[in-house]
């Protein structure tokens, strides 16, 4: 009988200790697992800061080349360069009708090729560069001053402004000519 008794608190004790093993062993294993979770969100953000340094540079160097050069062709397409510069919608208006020939197209290539790049990471200045280039493919679709909608007009007025301060912009940061 005492060996019964023996045996079976030596089995609680037993059990005890093994019990209390193992929730070390879990607290263990829990703390490593966090430290390894840690780890990885700090990885990934860095990836995702990296990231978003990329899709500003391209957006301060090859996409403001690119602007600049769009801008330009509205600049030496005189009569559209006076319209859109023009103070209010009446006094473009009041310029006349004429019809609209770019004696280039605007360039959208750098445009294309950073999209992805610049959709999976934005950047605060991804949604001005997306309506400074719907503002150009706007321009390119209209063939008379006449089809400008007052609205338009001020979008267009609003966009071309920012397309020259991203530019801007970008040659005080990069010192680009």
């Amino acid at each position: 009988m005492i060996e019964a008794i023996f045996a079976l608190l030596g089995g609680a004790i037993s059990g005890g200790a093994t019990f209390l093993a193992i929730k070390n062993q879990i607290k263990v294993e829990q703390k490593r697992f966090d430290k390894q979770e840690n780890l990885y969100k700090k990885e990934r953000k860095v990836e995702i800061l990296e990231k978003k340094r990329l899709s500003e540079a391209i957006i301060k160097t090859f996409l403001s080349e690119e602007i600049e050069d769009n801008i330009s062709i509205l600049k030496n397409t005189s009569r559209l360069n006076n319209f859109i510069h023009a103070p209010s919608y009446e006094n473009a208006r009041a310029q006349g009708i004429f019809t609209i020939n770019l004696n280039t197209s605007f360039s959208y290539e750098e445009y294309k090729k950073a999209s992805t790049l610049l959709l999976t990471t934005p950047t605060d200045d991804l949604v001005y560069v997306v309506h400074v280039y719907k503002t150009f493919k706007l321009i390119s679709k209209k063939s008379s001053s006449k089809d400008f909608s007052e609205q338009e007009f001020i979008y267009i007025q609003n966009n071309i402004d920012t397309a020259e301060k991203l530019v801007s912009e970008a040659k005080k940061e990069y010192g680009t000519p």
